[in-house]
């Protein structure tokens, strides 16, 4: 069974994926002066690998995003990489984020 939980603290977070109740991954970011968040990390384990779990790291932050009305300056590649091809989620990239 898999479970996404969110961690977050004044100045970063976390999503962490759990898979039969062992952390398998997790997406970083720092909240920055503007409140936008820096998603500058991206990490499934190595046990986890073949499962394909960036993608639900992914879809907790941009649910995330949309829920509280916040924007991501991405730096992580996959997270880069994710918003390229999902151009339809260009209104949550920050207003000072170049592609």
């Amino acid at each position: 069974m898999m479970e996404i939980k969110h961690i977050q603290d004044n100045e970063k977070g976390r999503f962490t994926v759990n898979v039969d109740g062992n952390e398998a991954g997790y997406l970083k970011y720092d909240i920055m002066p503007n409140g936008s968040l820096k998603a500058n990390g991206t990490l499934v384990y190595d046990d986890y690998r073949e499962q394909k779990l960036g993608r639900p790291l992914f879809d907790a932050l941009v649910d995330y995003l949309k829920s509280e009305n916040k924007k991501v300056f991405p730096t992580c590649p996959y997270v880069v990489s994710m918003f390229k091809k999902h151009t339809e989620l260009s209104d949550l990239l920050d207003n000072d984020y170049k592609n």
